[in-house]
């Protein structure tokens, strides 16, 4: 049997040689090989022991892409994705050296199709930059157009703080922290989330994507009452002393904007003033009403000051100097011009005119003589 198999050895090695180059030809020739090029993001994996040193490692900008070439049968093509391959950088601890070796994790055993693999660069230079956490308040602001019948009575954010973690030179740009919250055309509360957004000092918007937050969403909740125009209204009680005439009133302002729920400003026509006596007005006089004490809660207004209104009062008793024939008025006084404004009573403005002091007898026989 040994004699069989050893008969002819040589031309039997040969025959298996030749078979095997024969073979090659024929798959190369049926089956080729096609080079496969890739461009690959390079990410860098950190242990939590490195995270826990507020140091951020980074891959310099140079570095952060891979390039792969490999050569596969063109009939596992089909099994080659970009997807199936994953270079990374591992810092477990920190580096002696900035430049750290590129590895690979291959998916789908899509190495077994790849040969003559080659890639660039091989290892990559690591940067290190501190971190830094900073608290910020929030603050807000509505966009678009404020309805004219609302009133902004509060609002509430949750969280009111915000805690921002980056690169300590990013950290070190923003200036504050805000949300936008929308109009509602409706005066009743309401309430939603908004994202957080970061300003520089210029009030740019910076892309929130470089840093960390420990929120990504602000819960918010609005009071709103509902804005009214209503008149003011003069309550006018007496009569002047004798000799004294009651012309009207002048009352600034006129109108004034109120707020509060719907349920108490729908039944609100006007606001009544406290009465004015009048029964011991023997001149023009100012009455003042601070607002503050005019409107008790929950009504309010967004109008401070005072509400003034000036008592317009005629004195006809004769200004004179006592004389035997009787008593003589001053020379050249009018009696002064008065304009009335609107309440229950009064609905027009209303001009009195100048008139003149009837003459003394006395005074017509001096001028007959």
């Amino acid at each position: 049997m040994s004699n069989i198999l050893l008969k002819n050895l040589p031309l039997k090695i040969f025959s298996i040689i030749v078979g095997s180059i024969i073979w090659l030809v024929v798959m190369n020739i049926a089956n080729p090989y096609t080079e496969v090029k890739f461009n690959i993001p390079i990410t860098l994996e950190v242990s939590d022991y490195l995270k826990d040193k507020n140091v951020e490692y980074s891959i310099d900008k140079s570095y952060d892409n891979l390039n792969i070439s490999f050569m596969v049968r063109n009939n596992n093509l089909k099994f080659i994705s970009q997807s199936y391959i994953e270079p990374y950088v591992s810092l477990e601890n920190t580096p002696d050296d900035n430049l750290m070796p590129v590895l690979f994790k291959f998916k789908n055993n899509i190495d077994s199709y790849m040969s003559g693999i080659t890639y660039n660069p091989r290892s990559v230079h690591i940067v290190s930059e501190d971190i830094k956490t900073e608290k910020f308040d929030l603050e807000y602001e509505f966009i678009g157009n404020k309805p004219n019948n609302i009133y902004v009575n509060d609002v509430y954010l949750n969280p009111k703080t915000i805690y921002v973690r980056g690169l300590k030179n990013n950290v070190n740009k923003l200036a504050k922290v805000g949300v936008s919250l929308p109009y509602n055309n409706k005066p009743v509360d309401y309430s939603g989330s908004v994202e957080p957004i970061l300003y520089d000092a210029e009030g740019n918007v910076i892309d929130s994507q470089l840093y960390e937050l420990n929120v990504n969403s602000i819960n918010y909740s609005i009071s709103v009452l509902e804005n009214k125009v209503v008149p003011i209204t003069v309550n006018i009680v007496g009569e002047p002393p004798a000799g004294c005439e009651y012309n009207g009133y002048v009352v600034e302002p006129q109108n004034i904007t109120i707020s509060g729920p719907n349920s108490r400003v729908g039944s609100i026509t006007s606001i009544d003033l406290p009465v004015i006596d009048i029964s011991q007005m023997s001149e023009n006089e100012t009455v003042i009403f601070p607002i503050s004490n005019i409107l008790q809660p929950p009504i309010v207004t967004p109008h401070t000051g005072d509400i003034t209104v000036v008592i317009a009062i005629e004195n006809n008793t004769p200004t004179a100097y006592e004389r035997d024939d009787g008593y003589q008025p001053l020379e050249n006084e009018p009696t002064p011009e008065i304009r009335r404004g609107p309440d229950t009573n009064h609905n027009e403005i209303v001009k009195e005119e100048l008139h003149e002091e009837p003459t003394h007898p006395a005074e017509t026989e001096k001028a007959t003589e």
